[in-house]
């Protein structure tokens, strides 16, 4: 399990309460899920597969935030949500993700 600072320990909870209520979904349908990779300059790539959920078909036009070391990227092209961030900007991209599903009827309850 990934093991994630106090700073995104909300917005991570919430990601991981979003995927459990679709667990059956990623379970079942194999290679769909979350995937968190690390990139090399330096900082975090996001994937969440949207397939067989409630926001596949919704996209997302890229949105860019950086202030100083600070950066955040994200879209969606309606089958998976990306996220990109710098490496203390894991928590707020997960946040971006929970917002976009809120905003679309598929808030982690």
């Amino acid at each position: 399990m990934l093991e994630c600072p106090t700073s995104c320990a909300g917005p991570r909870r919430s990601g991981e309460h979003w995927v459990r209520r679709r667990a059956r979904h990623v379970l079942r349908f194999n290679g769909f899920g979350i995937r968190i990779e690390t990139l090399d300059n330096p900082g975090w790539s996001v994937e969440v597969d949207l397939e067989e959920t409630g926001l596949n078909g919704v996209t997302l036009d890229r949105t860019e935030v950086a202030e100083g070391d600070s950066w955040i990227q994200a879209w969606s092209d309606g089958s998976v949500c990306h996220l990109r961030c710098g490496p203390a900007d894991l928590g707020s991209a997960l946040e971006r993700f929970t917002d976009f599903a809120a905003r679309h009827g598929q808030e982690g309850e």
